[in-house]
C-alpha cells in the first residue's frame, strides 16, 4: 500500500502507463512517489519526469 493507495492502482482502474511504473511493493517505500498524467508532464516542459523532484 502506498499512501492509502493499494500497490497497482493504475492496473486496477484500468489506465495504462506511458513512462515508469504504478505503485509497487517490490520497491520498498512509495511514499515520496507520485503518479503524473501526461499533461502535468507537459505544463511542467518536462520530457522525461522520472526522478525529477517537485
Amino acid at each position: 500500500m502506498a499512501d492509502g493507495l493499494p500497490c497497482k492502482f493504475i492496473k486496477t482502474i484500468g489506465l495504462q502507463i506511458v513512462n515508469a511504473r504504478d505503485f509497487s511493493g517490490s520497491f520498498g517505500d512509495n511514499s515520496g512517489a507520485i503518479i503524473m498524467n501526461e499533461t502535468t508532464e507537459k505544463i511542467l516542459g518536462w520530457p522525461n519526469p522520472v526522478g525529477e523532484k517537485i
